[in-house]
């Protein structure tokens, strides 16, 4: 995902994740991303900031064993990435 004045979401609660591990490129130029994952998914951002910040906010029940990891890496130049947990839209679809 590349952002140059401007910005970019992109929800995955509702993606289907084949394997143990996808991982995200983020660049943002002045401008800014927002990244949304379902509870219960490890992630860990790495990348690197300057004039601006990454941020990860991960709350809810703890990564269930054998879940997906979601690997964001985000660079920012005067912008950043934030990357939070909700919960799934359709609860009902996330118990099956």
């Amino acid at each position: 995902m590349v952002n140059v004045m401007g910005g970019a979401d992109l929800d995955l609660r509702e993606a289907l994740v084949e394997g143990t591990e996808s991982e995200i490129t983020v660049v943002s130029v002045m401008g800014g991303s927002r990244i949304v994952v379902p509870e219960g998914v490890e992630v860990a951002l790495g990348g690197l900031a300057l004039m601006g910040g990454n941020d990860l906010d991960v709350k809810g029940p703890p990564a269930r064993p054998g879940a997906p990891v979601v690997r964001v890496r985000a660079f920012s130049l005067m912008g950043g990435t934030a990357v939070r947990t909700l919960p799934s839209r359709d609860r009902t679809h996330r118990r099956a």
